[in-house]
């Protein structure tokens, strides 16, 4: 199943962004400040197509756990990314 958001495909996830949500809120001086995430419902191939409709540079980027100078192409959020790439036709 594809995750449609990043609190599910990465588990730490959901605490930090409650976390900054939370300094956000407690930390500033101005009293209307908005997170936005536009791709949050987005799925994978989704956000893709969006990309390559944008003319982003998708070939350059990537979401490796491993932290490498490449992906790893193992880990959850490489193979998120490929099932990604293989639904929106790449």
């Amino acid at each position: 199943m594809l995750m449609r958001s990043i609190s599910a495909a990465i588990p730490i996830a959901g605490p930090r962004i409650t976390a900054l949500r939370k300094v956000v809120k407690e930390g500033t001086k101005i009293k209307k400040i908005k997170l936005m995430t536009p791709l949050i419902k987005m799925t994978k191939s989704e956000i893709i197509k969006l990309g390559r409709k944008l003319g982003a540079p998708l070939d350059i980027t990537w979401s490796c756990y491993a932290g490498g100078k490449k992906p790893c192409g193992v880990c959850d959020s490489c193979v998120i990314r490929n099932k990604g790439f293989s639904e929106a036709g790449t």
